[in-house]
């Protein structure tokens, strides 16, 4: 008896987990993430693509940042690639200013990143706001 629920525990669970992400699981790509560093600057993401990412931190306004951090700029930023698997996203970027690595979850319309200087090898925790292009 106890094989027998043990077996349909496993077959469920793995049902559970082959299924797609939800929405809420997954990173938006039509739009710009950012959290604020300090009283003056912030920083922003924006995802592309099948795996591509664009991160810069900049004293700009978001409103601006939604025009100006983009695939079309990538040059002058951290570039890299993200994947994106149950609720969990790891992002690698770098760029001439140096290069990071992000990992953590996503939730909704938020990102709740450890972000890692690669450069000096610190890092922090930061929740990043989703904000949609108009």
């Amino acid at each position: 008896m106890k094989s027998l629920l043990l077996g349909i525990f496993i077959v469920i669970s793995s049902q559970i987990f082959a299924q797609a992400p939800s929405d809420s699981c997954l990173v938006k790509k039509d739009g710009i993430y950012w959290t604020q560093i300090n009283e003056n600057t912030r920083i922003y993401l924006r995802f592309y693509g099948k795996d591509s990412v664009v991160t810069s931190s900049s004293n700009m306004t978001t409103e601006d940042a939604i025009e100006y951090i983009s695939a079309e700029h990538a040059h002058l930023m951290l570039s890299g690639k993200f994947q994106n698997k149950n609720c969990f996203v790891t992002l690698t970027a770098k760029g001439e200013m140096g290069k990071v690595k992000m990992e953590g979850i996503v939730s909704g319309n938020q990102l709740a990143l450890t972000v890692i200087n690669k450069t000096d090898n610190t890092y922090q925790d930061f929740v990043f706001v989703y904000i949609p292009e108009s």
